[in-house]
Order: structure tokens, then sequence, then C-alpha cells
């Protein structure tokens, strides 16, 4: 099937690779170059091209294969079969019902790339053949190329990355709420679609909570554990994309997702001032003052082996409201570097009468660069025994920050970069995700 040749309006300035044959290019026509892209004048002008792509149809009744039953391989839902029998019994309003359980747990049907066989027949993406840039995607784009690609002062790792090797920055997307602290409620604003909040508005006071209930959890956990099954299928198992002129394409090999379920302890334990100076270089300056420095030591529940003492500190944030979808979504770059030093003489933190004992229930999926972390978390309880333990429900998404720094150089540089294409697939993982619960 012939697939037709458009150009996307870049947010990235590329070369074509010099083996490709000749041709005329196109003046391309921007409002201003991107942020990354300012310093290469010369690479402004040069075309990026790529296949026109679509967006897979997404919600209830999309393609009959996709809405087929829960999966039987009960070893994918490990946090969906330990929920006790009451809450089993007692699903509040914001999870599926058993009429819509297999909407909701729907994979969309990938649609084929048209060329001139389409419903509409002969075909281009605009006036000027060039994709538009997306609002949100370039917002993301200049926010982690300014804190990520230009920053050289620490490393940049893989998703998942140990701070065992020193001090490196990490991205990550947390599902959750913009809160309005006047109110204590999910900011309202008269806004229908999804947007980039402006943290600098004196004029809102507000938070991000990063929670969700039990339902919700399940039927995220029962998502992403049918993700699993699916990108493992053979080709050919699933369903054929049908044509509008009657041909089809046989469904091919997918990338495989993989899973792992873990469960460890943490720990978290005040770093006294006079132990700041054994932290990197690196991290000092990012210290705040206002907060206190903690500790994370982590260890595994079932045998007690210490995994991690790690220092955290989150360098910036980009709030994204989603007033359509469940949830709203965070961005943030965050440092981490490990704590070599002896934590038995460190003070644990007490807040509110509870140690920070926090017990993590953790399902974490692999796809590509990027990493789901779904986890249960269940805090300890007061030290006079009034309170129970709390239990909360989270759930991010992690990008390379490794792949976004080797991207956003190649940018930099006007060489051909896949910078939008890793980002634009951050940021769908998160609004696939978001948009699997069903807003309330």
């Amino acid at each position: 099937m012939q697939i037709s040749e458009v150009k996307r309006e870049a947010s990235s300035a590329t070369i074509e690779s010099t083996s490709a044959a000749p041709r005329a290019k196109k003046r391309r026509r921007r409002e201003e170059p991107p942020i990354f892209a300012r310093s290469v004048h010369h690479a402004t002008n040069e075309s990026l091209r790529a296949s026109s792509r679509r967006q897979p149809a997404a919600g209830p009744g999309t393609g009959g294969a996709s809405t087929s039953a829960k999966s039987d391989n009960k070893d994918l839902q490990p946090l969906a079969t330990q929920l006790d029998a009451s809450a089993q019994a007692n699903k509040d309003s914001a999870g599926p019902s058993s009429s819509s359980d297999t909407s909701i747990l729907a994979l969309p049907l990938a649609q084929p790339r048209l060329a001139d066989d389409g419903p509409l027949g002969p075909w281009e993406p605009s006036i000027t053949n060039i994709i538009p840039y997306e609002e949100v995607t370039r917002a993301v784009m200049d926010f982690l190329f300014m804190e990520v690609v230009e920053r050289r002062d620490v490393g940049a790792g893989p998703t998942g990355a140990s701070a065992s090797h020193g001090a490196h920055l990490e991205i990550e997307a947390k599902l959750g709420h913009l809160i309005d602290k006047n109110t204590n409620e999910r900011v309202r604003l008269p806004i229908s679609t999804e947007c980039v909040f402006n943290q600098k508005d004196g004029s809102w006071r507000t938070a991000f909570r990063s929670s969700m209930t039990e339902s919700q959890h399940r039927v995220l956990n029962q998502y992403l554990n049918k993700a699993v099954v699916h990108s493992k299928q053979l080709p050919g198992s699933t369903p054929t994309s049908a044509h509008a002129n009657g041909t089809s394409t046989p469904s091919k090999a997918r990338i495989p997702m993989d899973y792992v379920h873990t469960r460890e302890r943490d720990r978290f334990y005040d770093l006294p001032a006079a132990q700041l100076p054994s932290l990197p270089l690196s991290v000092r300056p990012a210290l705040n003052n206002r907060h206190r420095t903690r500790v994370r030591v982590t260890t595994d529940q079932k045998t007690g082996e210490p995994l991690a003492q790690i220092v955290k500190i989150r360098l910036a944030d980009l709030d994204v409201y989603s007033p359509r979808t469940a949830f709203d979504w965070r961005l943030s770059v965050n440092l981490e570097t490990a704590f070599d030093g002896d934590v038995s003489h460190l003070i644990e933190i007490v807040e509110n009468g509870r140690r920070s004992e926090r017990l993590k229930d953790r399902m974490t999926y692999k796809h590509l660069a990027y990493q789901i972390d779904l986890t249960q978390v269940t805090m300890a309880s007061d030290d006079q025994g009034t309170a129970k333990p709390g239990r909360e429900h989270e759930l991010e998404v992690e990008v390379s920050a490794e792949r976004i720094r080797e991207q956003g150089l190649l940018a930099k540089t006007g060489q051909v970069t896949q910078y939008e294409d890793l980002i634009k697939g951050f940021i769908d993982n998160v609004r696939t995700l978001a948009r699997v619960v069903h807003p309330t």
C-alpha cells in the first residue's frame, strides 16, 4: 500500500540523510523557532519528513476484538487479587460496573495509515502539507529541553535507573488532581480540553494530589495486564485493519511489554545539615533550605535486604489540567543520588503522629523508553495505635532521561532526531491511561 509522505511542522530541526535522493525543498513556515533550535539557525529551514498519523479510536465500542473479555492470565493481576472481600463487594462509584468492564478495559484498535486509498481519496494533512505541532507536546518539549537536555552538570539515566552510580535526572508524570487550596477540591476552569496550567499565576493557590481510588487502581491494573498480553500475541492472532477499498493489512508483531511485581518497604530519615557536604557537588545547589532533606531507605519486604539509600530532590514541575478525563497530571524532573552514609544514626521522620514507613506493592510495566509504576502504598499506623494504617494508590509514567537528552542534543545540532516522537509517545501513554477510567 502506498503511504503518502507528508511533512510535519517540526518543533525540532533535522537534516535529511545524505544517502537520500535529492529533492526540492519547501520552505517551512513558523511563527518562531522552538526554544531548543534557536541556536541552530542553519537548521531551522530543513524539513522533517514523516508519514501522516491518525490517533487510534478510544473509549467504548472500539473495534469488535478489542472488547473481548478480561484475560484469564491470573499471574498478571497480583494487585487486583489482593483486594479484600469487602472492597470487592463495595466498589465505589468511580469504578467500572459489571456491564461496562469490557468496554473500559478495551484496547484501542490501531488505524491503518492511509494514502490515496482512504475514504477521502487523495489527501494532505493541511494547506501546506505539514502537520502542525500540538500545543501541549510543544510545551513539554521546551520544558524538558531546558530542564534535562541543557542541564549538563548531572547525568541522565534510563527508566528505573539506580542512583548507585552518582547523581542523575529522572522524568516522571503522575496521575492525580490539581487541587484548589481555597476549596480543597479539584480545580474547575472554564476550559473543556487539556491544557498546561500556569503555575506562575498568583491568582491561583494550587497543589497536586497524586492519588486515586482503589477501584480506579484496579481498573488500571487490569487494563495494563491486558496490554501486556496483547503486546505478546503472535502476528495474525489479532484482527486486521480494514481499508476503504476492501483490502486489509494483517497485524504485525508488536514490541512486547514486560512487567515485574515487587514488594518493598520505605523509611525516611532526616539528613542533618552537618551531613549535607557528603552529597555530590552537583546536588548541593539544588537543595531547598525551606524543606528538609530526606534519605529514603528501601528494603525488600520479605527478606529485609537493603535495596537503596536515596536522596531525591524535585527540580521543576509542569501541571496539565485535563477536564475531560478522571485525572489531571503533573510532569516532574527530579534529581536522585545515592546516600552512602550510615543511616543508623539518623532520626526517622514522624508526621502527624505516624512513622514514615511505607509498604509498597508495585507492578512495573516497561515498554520502549517508558516505564509505568502502579503502586498500592500502605502507610504506618500512628504511635498510639488509634489510627489504622492508611492506604493510597498511585500511578506514574517515567520516560528515559538518557534518551531525552540524546535526542534533544541531536535536535540542537541540526541532526535527524526523534525528540518529538519520544516526548509525544510519553504524553500519549499518560493520556491513554488517564482515559481508561471514566470520569465521575
